[in-house]
């Protein structure tokens, strides 16, 4: 459990870094060690609470700031997450991949234009991490048009996926989706109209359907 006391906060990150990170310390870029870290933080995470995931927020934002997280271990986070889906990685770049924006933003970029985005769109918990990390990386000032359109269409897919019925993981996919457009998108009224348009429509038509 994350203390702002400083002997607290210093206790628990040291404790951190010499359970997970300790294997690094010789040689940061082995790729080896880097795979068997990133797989250990993902048991770490797998089943954590809210309350579990913001200390080990704490934790990540603790080591960045003393430089003792590697910008390594970022990347293969992000090679988790991009090439395998993997849920326990996206997890983990919610709470961290803000702490090195330097390897974050480019590897954000380069997911979004990847042949992977179409499976994390359809996948209710990695589309809110991917709409958390891009929250916390992305800019309005910054943002391209076509990072702009991207970004809309996200949000449209996510807050509309046919299956928000049936799994209740997507309102919260919804949710995160929507703030992340209100908060980067340089003019999200337009998206957002649209989204509200469709599901008008969508909720007519169903309700004729049913003969309503």
């Amino acid at each position: 459990v994350w203390s702002k006391e400083v002997s607290v906060k210093e206790g628990a990150a040291d404790a951190f870094r010499m359970i997970f990170l300790s294997p690094l310390a010789s040689d940061p870029s082995n790729k080896h060690m880097l795979s068997v870290t990133a797989s250990r933080l993902g048991d770490l995470v797998r089943g954590a609470n809210v309350g579990e995931l913001a200390s080990l927020e704490h934790i990540f934002e603790e080591l960045a700031r003393t430089k003792q997280l590697p910008d390594a271990l970022l990347g293969t986070l992000w090679d988790m997450f991009s090439q395998h889906l993997s849920v326990e990685a996206a997890t983990l770049l919610t709470i961290s991949a803000h702490t090195s924006p330097k390897v974050g933003v480019p590897r954000l970029r380069g997911l979004l234009a990847g042949e992977t985005l179409g499976g994390i769109k359809g996948h209710p918990v990695l589309a809110r991490c991917l709409c958390s990390v891009w929250q916390r990386l992305g800019s309005r000032r910054d943002m391209s048009r076509e990072e702009a359109e991207s970004l809309a269409h996200l949000t449209a897919t996510v807050a509309m996926h046919e299956g928000g019925g049936e799994d209740d993981r997507w309102l919260p996919a919804a949710e995160q989706a929507v703030n992340t457009l209100v908060s980067i998108h340089p003019c999200p009224q337009a998206p957002l109209g649209n989204i509200v348009r469709s599901l008008l429509v969508q909720t007519f038509c169903r309700d004729d359907a049913g003969g309503g």
